[in-house]
């Protein structure tokens, strides 16, 4: 994987939350296809610093503006490392019945793997069930991750899937998050809701 043990660490030198996001989060869930660049999510109130490091290693590509899907508060591209590198920062979906906000934090990784021991920290499969299956033309890999999850029953984080419930979403999906903790597809023990 070109690139992403200099990046991950980069990022924990940073001493930020971050994680990969996106196709990585398939990959290292056992989907055969490889990153074609990293989707690295960190909290907003960090991107700034983070997106400063990444600008001193790198070199930012423009972006083109994505329409009215994504409303994310801090977004950049980068070639760094000989890969390439979405920096994200505040990610927000528009959808039909609102906007949906992810939250990033401790609860969002699901995994921390080593590239050539480097420790690079992975968002949780349930989030981008969830998101897979808001942005259009991703239906695939929504679908895809649902079958992941189902492989993973007792270690499911019921946690991210009770959480989105509270979460403005639509309500199509709703109903299919509540038919997942209903169905017995997970282990209701596992998730806790914190107030």
């Amino acid at each position: 994987m070109k690139g992403l043990r200099e990046i991950a660490a980069l990022m924990n030198h940073l001493e930020v939350l971050w994680a990969l996001g996106a196709s990585s989060v398939l990959y290292f869930n056992g989907h055969p296809r490889m990153p074609q660049d990293y989707d690295i999510f960190v909290r907003f109130e960090d991107y700034p610093r983070v997106y400063q490091a990444f600008k001193k290693i790198g070199t930012e590509i423009p972006v083109k503006e994505k329409g009215g899907l994504y409303n994310t508060q801090g977004f950049s591209k980068f070639t760094c490392f000989s890969a390439k590198v979405d920096l994200i920062g505040g990610f927000n979906i528009f959808h039909a019945e609102g906007e949906y906000r992810l939250i990033l934090d401790e609860k969002s990784v699901d995994r921390v793997v080593r590239v050539d021991s480097e420790p690079v920290r992975v968002m949780a499969l349930e989030d981008w069930f969830i998101l897979y299956g808001l942005i259009p033309g991703r239906e695939e890999k929504s679908k895809w991750a649902f079958e992941a999850m189902k492989k993973k029953k007792e270690n499911l984080n019921t946690g991210l899937l009770e959480r989105a419930l509270l979460l403005e979403l639509p309500r199509g999906m709703k109903e299919s998050i509540k038919e997942i903790l209903e169905d017995g597809l997970v282990n209701q023990g596992k998730g806790v809701i914190d107030d």
